[in-house]
């Protein structure tokens, strides 16, 4: 997994060319970038899900 993050991260300008390149996600887009994520950041999702009695989906 790590391996496909740094690749993706360092080929970021031609991703988002590639999905820029196609005209219904062009204008939705616009502006975006890639960033590294953290787990942390999805604490949130993880939460709603375990709200939801749903906590096995995400495991």
């Amino acid at each position: 997994m790590a391996e496909i993050r740094e690749r993706m991260l360092e080929n970021k300008a031609q991703l988002l060319q590639a999905i820029f390149s196609v005209p219904r996600f062009a204008s939705k887009f616009k502006g975006a970038t890639f960033v590294p994520a953290n787990d942390s950041d999805y604490n949130i999702i993880r939460e709603v899900y375990k709200a939801m009695g749903e906590e096995n989906f995400i495991k």
